[in-house]
């Protein structure tokens, strides 16, 4: 394995299933002797506006803001002061270890964000747009390799609205909008295409008009994940 691989950002849908592929990839690194750091953004406790971030969107007043519909450069820039308030800390996660993985970073900002404008063109400006303010102007580091979960939408939300039954919260504001969830996917499935993501498919379609979907389990899915680092 070429240790130019530093950072890794693992994307997707809503329930796609980010942070446990976060954890079985950073203890498949750590047996093979590697230092591993684990950082997830929105970093709801840990920074003014990742602080604020919850209040739009996990709050019991959630609903209040509105936070779906706000324009997305604004709404962009909170998720940017988040990583910009975050940078000293890591910085020194990168200093300390030979990996450190992304459990949502920029791109996460793109597939929210970028879901809420309407042509191709546009998507993809914004993506040029937001680059430059987080990665140019901000100097938030760039990630050696994005990992791109798909997830078909209606799996998605289903996934979101069970996942936030079982530990007895509610969805929050964007998870429970299920055109969001569509406009999502579909500009995630733009950029991964155009910026070259490495891309795997959550649900497998059936062979024929008799077979049903395969949704891929969880250690599945590492595998993939697993050979796409290897080959990095």
């Amino acid at each position: 394995m070429s240790k130019k691989i530093k950072l890794i950002a693992i994307e997707g849908s809503d329930g796609s299933g980010k942070a446990t592929q976060t954890e079985l990839l950073a203890g498949f690194l750590r047996q093979n002797n590697f230092k591993v750091g684990r950082i997830s953004f929105p970093r709801y406790d840990g920074t003014p506006a990742g602080r604020m971030l919850f209040e739009f969107l996990k709050s019991s007043r959630a609903s209040e803001y509105d936070f779906v519909n706000s324009n997305p450069k604004l709404a962009s820039r909170i998720y940017a002061q988040d990583r910009f308030e975050s940078l000293e800390y890591l910085q020194g996660l990168i200093k300390r270890n030979d990996v450190v993985i992304f459990d949502r970073y920029v791109e996460s900002n793109l597939l929210h964000q970028g879901g809420k404008l309407k042509s191709d063109v546009e998507i993809l400006n914004f993506a040029n747009w937001l680059y430059d303010l987080e990665y140019n102007q901000l100097g938030i580091p760039k990630p050696d390799v994005t990992i791109y979960l798909d997830l078909p939408p209606e799996v998605s939300y289903a996934r979101a609205l069970k996942r936030a039954q079982e530990k007895g919260e509610s969805p929050d504001a964007v998870e429970s909008d299920m055109e969001y969830v569509r406009n999502g996917t579909k500009a995630g499935r733009l950029y991964a295409d155009f910026f070259g993501w490495k891309i795997i498919q959550c649900v497998v379609p059936g062979q024929n008009s008799a077979l049903s979907a395969y949704e891929l389990s969880p250690e599945e899915i590492h595998m993939k994940i697993r050979e796409i680092v290897l080959k990095k």
